[in-house]
């Protein structure tokens, strides 16, 4: 009987730790301690392989590992191949967090599972990720294909121990204990005097370059459109961008691939908690990236923070790094395309943007740019997180994908555009209730709590709460011009150079997109006309506009399509009805 200590006991992967001086290095450190019987060793393999292939076989598997495997071990390792127990008793020490090296094999670990992952499926099978920590360090754990299955065991806080890992270089070569296909992984009544998890979400003006699986929160300074790009591979992949702040300052945060889709549910000023991002460094400082593993929860209880209130420069004033700036447009300069360095074609305009302090050339880039098409001299620009800095002819503001540009268009408070809390509005009573009224103004309707009694027609301005419903506080009885119940509830059909209420038909000429609603010009085959549409009809389109005309500009708030084919086949029908 012979006894000895056997390497690479159970591991699919000692075959890629050839002869070199880090796989000699470690192959000792993972080497567990077994008890072995070796009496008629080959009594085991008989009717399954010959002798002289026994021998071979122990020979190659020795060979294999540069000499560093017993002639006991390279048995068990082919007995394992094979599917024979030899009875070995197996008493396999744990390892520490902080004593895994990169190369060691057959570990066993006993650890507290502090973050879980989503499983990411890929074409030829799939992996999901954990950290576990113990008394002396946390690592990445990867679990492969079917040992993905305990992951809907577990959660955080549960102690596990793992069974025949191996140590392998992961994201940004930091250390990964992998469970492979002999892998195992176990829930255990072992104890860990470990500290609580606790939620450290970091701030923003702490990130730094070379962060991974950290948490951020912020509040949603600015959106920026998703793109399209050629990955290496040849295949296609997507990325977003917003500017994310807290108290303590503001970063840029990509979001990749399916990721992308969270940002339609993303609006301004919501508060956003990411969990498991990665930092790098990127054009203007340390930028935060969303990948598969994150978490993305939009505006969580647990988290409050303080509205971000813009604050717009005075041009006079504007200083090198990042401003807010708004304007008038004293003269758009033209747009020109040019070819970028990887063979794209790529955009660039520049205006000149005004103030009552002064003016600046404004420089604005690719997708961006398209927005110059539509603007004309007298536009009211409102330009959120630009770059400030030095050009040919001074200091100019550059408008980038992660700049918000947006036409700022003023409109008076109508029915339609009414926001939640004290409010005042005036309108014609189009309904009598007996706790109200119905109120209705060019936008819409809406009911008017109170006891006060009026008569249908009246014109009243009403000040009060508005939730679902208007609750009056005060309600006062107006002589002012205002359009009649009639007029407001049938409008006549008119040209757009009509006054007042009218339907009037024409093609939607240019638009320039706002924050809530859009500037369009329309053109009803006589003349044209500037106004404000709350929607987004179609340009070279032609619609139906139930719009307020004054002062040669009008207000729509309900527009409808019109078919021209349709149309067209009405005639011929009532054409051919008369003969």
């Amino acid at each position: 009987m012979s006894t000895g200590s056997i390497n690479f006991f159970s591991c699919p992967h000692f075959e890629q730790y050839n002869d070199t001086p880090s796989s000699k290095k470690y192959i000792k450190a993972a080497i567990p301690r077994v008890l072995v019987t070796m009496d008629e060793a080959y009594e085991k393999f008989k009717g399954i392989i010959t002798v002289k292939e026994f021998e071979n076989l122990i020979k190659e598997k020795i060979e294999n590992v540069g000499g560093l495997l017993t002639r006991e071990g390279a048995i068990a390792i082919i007995a394992a191949e094979h599917g024979i127990d030899l009875g070995i008793k197996e008493e396999r020490e744990r390892i520490k967090i902080k004593e895994l090296q990169e190369g060691m094999n057959n570990i066993s670990i006993v650890g507290r599972v502090k973050k879980i992952y989503p499983v990411k499926e890929f074409e030829n099978g799939r992996v999901g990720n954990i950290i576990i920590d113990d008394e002396t360090g946390e690592i990445r754990v990867a679990l492969w294909n079917d040992r993905t299955k305990i992951l809907e065991k577990l959660k955080v806080g549960t102690i596990i121990e793992i069974k025949h890992g191996y140590i392998k270089k992961g994201f940004r070569d930091a250390l990964d204990l992998n469970i492979g296909n002999r892998g195992v992984v176990e829930i255990s009544n072992i104890s860990l005097d470990l500290p609580e998890i606790e939620e450290n979400i970091m701030k923003i003006g702490e990130i730094h370059e070379e962060l991974r699986d950290i948490s951020v929160a912020g509040r949603v300074k600015s959106i920026s459109d998703v793109r399209e790009f050629e990955k290496i591979d040849g295949g296609t992949g997507k990325v977003g961008s917003i500017i994310l702040a807290d108290d303590t300052g503001e970063t840029r945060v990509s979001f990749w691939n399916e990721k992308t889709d969270t940002l339609n549910n993303i609006k301004k000023n919501d508060i956003l908690l990411l969990e498991n991002v990665y930092t790098k460094e990127g054009f203007n400082g340390h930028e935060v990236h969303v990948g598969w593993q994150t978490s993305i929860q939009i505006n969580p209880e647990n988290i409050d923070l303080p509205e971000i209130k813009e604050e717009f420069v005075k041009i006079a004033y504007v200083k090198e790094g990042t401003a807010n700036v708004q304007g008038t447009v004293k003269e758009v300069l033209g747009v020109k395309t040019f070819e970028k360095i990887d063979g794209g074609t790529g955009k660039v305009g520049s205006i000149i943007l005004a103030d009552d302090t002064g003016e600046i050339r404004t420089v604005v880039w690719n997708e961006k740019a398209d927005v110059l098409e539509n603007i004309s001299s007298g536009i009211l620009l409102k330009i959120g997180n630009a770059r400030a800095k030095e050009g040919m002819e001074g200091l100019e503001i550059h408008v980038n994908r992660d700049t918000e540009l947006s036409v700022d268009i003023s409109y008076e408070k109508k029915i339609k555009n009414l926001e939640k809390g004290e409010i005042e509005i005036v309108g014609r009573i189009s309904k009598i209730e007996d706790n109200g009224f119905f109120l209705i103004d060019e936008s819409g309707e809406v009911f008017v709590e109170t006891n006060e009694k009026y008569n249908r027609g009246d014109l009243v301005k009403v000040s009060g709460e508005f939730g679902d419903n208007i609750i009056a506080k005060e309600i006062e009885k107006l002589e002012i011009p205002f359009p009649t119940l009639e007029e407001l509830k049938t409008p006549k059909r008119g040209r757009i150079g009509d006054t007042g209420m009218v339907i009037a038909r024409g093609v939607v000429k240019s638009k320039i997109e706002g924050e809530e609603c859009c500037k369009i010009v329309i053109d009803d085959g006589i003349e044209e006309m500037e106004g404000i549409v709350f929607g987004s009809p179609e340009s070279g389109e032609e619609y139906l506009f139930k719009c307020m005309v004054d002062d040669s500009k009008f207000t729509c708030y309900d527009f409808q399509k019109i078919d021209i084919l349709r149309e067209a086949h009405i005639i011929l029908e009532r054409v051919g009805e008369n003969g």
